[in-house]
């Protein structure tokens, strides 16, 4: 009686997995060595975002931070320009030698952009997600337990293009068994224009059971800081226009001087100075 209760034992401790406990994702190499691209790529798609959404920007008054207009105009406009952020976010992962949406099948990280609707698959060991950078200053990862009766521990991060960390978020988990099915775990991050993110999911539980689930991360732009960003551009505008008609006032039109007033310093006018006009007496 005793062998068997020793075996029974034994035989559900093998059966449980242990392996190690999810956490920040070291990123490559290659992808360090792209920061510095990387910066240049988000900054010149955030001052693109700031001036395709401007005119629905609201700016900010006493007491009320600058927001976006409700229209169906303005959700259209922030709609479409979310094209031009993921073609500048396939960019960057071609600068790595990487492609967005790897299938389920592929061994190491999936690589994902900003927005990304829904992604499912079904966790046996651990699965890591790496995000591209992006010009969104809040991002929102958002999971969700569709079947299965394992867990999962998962550990989101954000670091900078260096790949050096800027803000982690704990683990959350999923607990084992099928009463967290339809739960749903959600990680909110800010200042993320330039972060890159990794998500890593750890099977918890028996082997044999499975954790089907289901990834979605949003983006949004912070209406404040594109609406500074058209106001600065605005003001180099102006001081720019400004510069240039104060050099074309100084460039006048200079009076012509005659063949013999150049050969006689003399009567050489001086700059800036004004030729009048001098009768000339005509013989009665």
């Amino acid at each position: 009686m005793k062998c068997k209760i020793l075996f029974l034992l034994l035989a559900t401790l093998i059966s449980r997995h242990t392996i190690a406990q999810p956490g920040c994702q070291s990123l490559f190499s290659n992808i360090v060595r792209a920061a510095d691209n990387i910066i240049i790529k988000v900054s010149n798609l955030e001052q693109s975002a700031a001036e395709a959404l401007g005119p629905y920007i609201i700016s900010a008054t006493t007491g009320v931070p600058a927001r976006f207009t409700t229209t169906p105009e303005a959700r259209r406009a922030i709609s479409d320009f979310a094209s031009s952020a993921i073609a500048v976010q396939n960019q960057i992962l071609g600068l790595i030698g990487e492609v967005s949406g790897t299938g389920g099948s592929h061994i190491g990280p999936r690589y994902l952009y900003i927005p990304t609707a829904r992604v499912t698959g079904e966790l046996f060991t651990e699965r890591t997600f790496i995000i591209s950078p992006s010009s969104y200053h809040k991002v929102t990862v958002k999971i969700k337990k569709l079947d299965g009766r394992a867990g999962a521990n998962i550990t989101v991060c954000a670091k900078w293009p260096d790949g050096t960390e800027y803000n982690v978020k704990d683990r959350q988990y999923f607990v084992d068994g099928e009463q967290s099915v339809g739960k749903e775990q959600e990680w909110v991050f800010l200042n993320m224009k330039d972060k890159w993110l990794t998500v890593h999911l750890v099977h918890t539980g028996i082997v044999t059971n499975k954790f089907d689930y289901q990834l979605s991360i949003e983006g949004e732009y912070n209406a404040g800081t594109l609406d500074e960003i058209n106001k600065k551009r605005n003001r180099n505008r102006n001081r720019n226009n400004n510069n240039n008609n104060n050099r074309n006032s100084n460039n006048e039109e200079q009076p012509v001087v005659s063949e013999n007033n150049r050969t006689n310093p003399a009567i050489m006018p001086k700059p800036g100075s004004k030729i009048q006009a001098v009768p000339v007496k005509k013989n009665d």
